[in-house]
């Protein structure tokens, strides 16, 4: 763009989309963590206009922030979800409800029940999984140790051949 217009005043700026399966309108008509990365700070002003109607306040940071930001909100969430699959494999393997004591854990206000640790499948697809991938990645290039991330993608990959196996072992049982 600034080799067809020399002498325009583009920038670069990333907002990290966090939309929800089934509520991505409404998160985005009301932006829950409205967060815009920037090269330049000059573009401030035009931001906050821009989004005024959709968040009264708009946290600024650098675009590689926002970045890190968005693959680290969904590697958090995939912890979540693989933190309730083992919490699954336990009860499932010890005769305990997993469903009823992830339901009483998401009781304790630090953890709350939005967060994401319904026993079950394992996360996939075009946005946990991507994102875990590229923080393993991006971990890998820098030469950083994330045994808990690599933990986190090990557990998953665990989860979609115990879930398979349960499904059959209660499906014998019901025969």
């Amino acid at each position: 763009a600034k080799k067809l217009n020399p002498e325009s005043n583009f920038g670069i700026a990333y907002m990290p989309e966090n939309l929800k399966l089934g509520t991505a309108m409404e998160r985005f008509r009301r932006i829950p963590l409205p967060i815009i990365g920037i090269r330049n700070t000059s573009q401030k002003l035009f931001y906050e206009n821009a989004f005024t109607i959709l968040a009264p306040t708009i946290h600024f940071c650098t675009v590689e922030e926002a970045e890190l930001l968005k693959t680290s909100l969904n590697c958090f969430l995939a912890i979540s979800v693989t933190f309730g699959n083992e919490i699954f494999r336990i009860a499932s393997e010890s005769g305990i409800n997993a469903c009823r004591v992830i339901e009483l854990l998401q009781l304790e206000p630090r953890i709350g029940i939005s967060l994401p640790m319904r026993p079950g499948l394992a996360f996939s697809g075009g946005t946990l999984a991507r994102d875990v991938q590229g923080i393993r990645r991006l971990a890998k290039q820098k030469n950083v140790d994330i045994p808990m991330i690599q933990g986190v993608w090990t557990s998953n990959n665990k989860q979609k051949v115990f879930f398979v196996n349960h499904v059959k072992q209660r499906a014998r049982q019901m025969s």
